[in-house]
C-alpha cells in the first residue's frame, strides 16, 4: 500500500480511482523534468541560432552593399580616368608645341619675325604673364644700378661680360622674387656669386639673385611673385654691398633692365625689346592651357 499512489477522479458519472506505483511516479516526474529541460534548452538554442542567422544575414547584406559601392566607384573612376586621359593628350600636344614657342629648334640669335601690332592681349593674359615671367625690380627701394661688365664677373673673373646688373644697396636690403617659380639653386658659397638663389620660371625663363647675406628659401621651394627670398650682402667676389641680378631665357643672358622696367602700364614694350621670344605663340599657349585648366576644374 505504501508503494502505491491513489488518484481519485470525480465527474458526473461518479468517482473513479487509479493507483500508481511510486516507481512509476518517479519515472513520470523525471520524464517531466527532462521534457521541461529539453523545451527550455531548445528555446535558448533556437534563440541563439536565430540570432546567428540574423547576424549572418546582416553581414551578407553589408558585404553585398560594399561590393555594389566598390563597383560603382570603380566605374566612376574609369570614367574619370578616360576623361582625364583625353585631357592629358591635349596638354601633351600643347607641351610639344613649347619647343617652337621658346624657339629651341632654331638655336639662333636672330630676331623672330612677326607683326607686333597683331599681338592682342587680354587682361587675363597680361596678369598671367606678369605672374610667371620676371618683371619689376627685386628690391623695394631706389638704388644705383651698375653694369656687371664694368667689374670682374663674379664667376668668370673677367671684365666685359654683360650678364646682369648690380643694385648698389645697403646690407640686409630685402630681396623679392620677380616672378613665381621653383628654387632651382640655393647655395651658401664663399667665392664667385657667394650666397645666391636661382629661380626657374615658366617657358624657359630663370632669374638669379647673388652676393646675399642671408637666404630664406631652399632648393625645391615654390615661391610666389613678390615673396621675400633673402637679404642683400657682399658675399663671394663682390667689392661692396650689392645685389647681383640676372634674367635668362633658355640659359641665354637677357638684358635685365628690359624686365625690371616691364609692367602692366607698359606691357607691350617687352615685345619690342626682347625679340628672341615667340611672344605670339607663348600668348596662344597660355590661353590654351587656361582653357584646359578650366575644363579640368569643371569636370573635377
Amino acid at each position: 500500500m505504501r508503494d502505491r499512489i491513489y488518484i481519485s477522479i470525480v465527474d458526473e458519472e461518479g468517482s473513479k480511482q487509479f493507483n500508481l506505483h511510486k516507481v512509476a511516479k518517479k519515472i513520470f516526474l523525471y520524464s517531466l523534468i527532462a521534457l521541461l529541460i529539453t523545451i527550455v534548452s531548445g528555446f535558448f538554442l533556437m534563440t541563439y541560432l536565430m540570432k546567428q542567422i540574423r547576424d549572418i544575414s546582416a553581414t551578407k547584406i553589408q558585404i553585398t552593399q560594399n561590393y555594389k559601392d566598390t563597383f560603382y566607384q570603380n566605374q566612376e573612376l574609369k570614367t574619370k580616368i578616360s576623361s582625364k586621359s583625353q585631357e592629358l593628350i591635349d596638354i601633351t600636344k600643347r607641351v610639344d608645341d613649347l619647343e617652337e614657342i621658346v624657339n629651341l629648334s632654331k638655336n639662333t640669335d636672330d630676331p623672330i619675325q612677326y607683326n607686333i601690332s597683331n599681338l592682342q592681349t587680354t587682361q587675363e593674359q597680361k596678369k598671367i604673364l606678369l605672374q610667371i615671367i620676371p618683371n619689376g625690380a627685386p628690391i623695394a627701394i631706389s638704388a644705383k644700378i651698375a653694369s656687371v661688365k664694368l667689374r670682374p664677373h663674379p664667376s668668370k673673373g673677367t671684365y666685359g661680360i654683360n650678364s646682369g646688373i648690380d643694385y648698389i644697396v645697403p646690407l640686409k636690403t630685402p630681396i623679392y622674387a620677380t616672378a613665381e617659380g621653383i628654387v632651382d639653386l640655393s647655395r651658401n658659397g664663399k667665392k664667385g656669386y657667394g650666397k645666391f638663389v636661382k629661380l626657374t620660371h615658366a617657358y624657359g625663363f630663370s632669374s638669379m639673385y647673388a652676393h646675399l647675406s642671408e637666404i630664406l628659401v631652399k632648393k625645391g621651394d615654390f615661391v610666389q611673385k613678390g615673396q621675400l627670398i633673402g637679404y642683400s650682402g657682399n658675399s663671394g667676389n663682390s667689392n661692396g654691398a650689392r645685389l647681383y641680378y640676372e634674367v635668362r631665357f633658355l640659359e641665354g643672358y637677357q638684358n635685365p633692365l628690359d624686365y625690371t622696367q616691364w609692367g602692366e602700364e607698359n606691357f607691350d614694350s617687352i615685345f619690342e625689346k626682347q625679340t628672341h621670344v615667340h611672344w605670339d605663340k607663348l600668348l596662344w599657349a597660355i590661353d590654351e592651357l587656361r582653357q584646359i585648366k578650366n575644363r579640368l576644374n569643371n569636370k573635377g
